[in-house]
């Protein structure tokens, strides 16, 4: 149900999840950073891709499938649990990138080009 994802997302200061574009929006909507493993087979790596982006930005850590181990996992959580001044700079740097009216915009693109 979309409330109790909304209060998960609300109770949540790290994830580790794929890295598609809906849920990265969604983090980043949130404040929420993340350890990313994209989905090797995503077609034109574009998960790879969506994660480096947000890794650039300090919002979070990329762990390739091929490199995931439970040594490897802990430690990048380790790093991100220890560090709450790093955490909270990720969210407010993902939140200040996130375009929070971005369907307003494009709805009123298509209605001005629409008319």
């Amino acid at each position: 149900e979309t409330g109790e994802l909304v209060e998960a997302y609300c109770r949540a200061d790290l994830a580790v999840t794929r890295a598609g574009t809906g849920v990265l929006c969604e983090l980043a909507l949130f404040g929420i950073p993340g350890i990313f493993v994209p989905y090797p087979h995503a077609h034109a790596d574009h998960q790879r891709r969506n994660a480096e982006v947000i890794s650039r930005l300090g919002g979070g850590t990329v762990i390739a499938q091929s490199e995931l181990t439970p040594e490897h996992l802990t430690a990048a959580w380790r790093t991100w649990r220890e560090d709450e001044a790093k955490r909270q700079a990720a969210s407010d740097t993902l939140r200040s990138w996130v375009i929070r009216d971005a369907t307003e915009r494009i709805w009123n693109i298509i209605t001005e080009v629409a008319q």
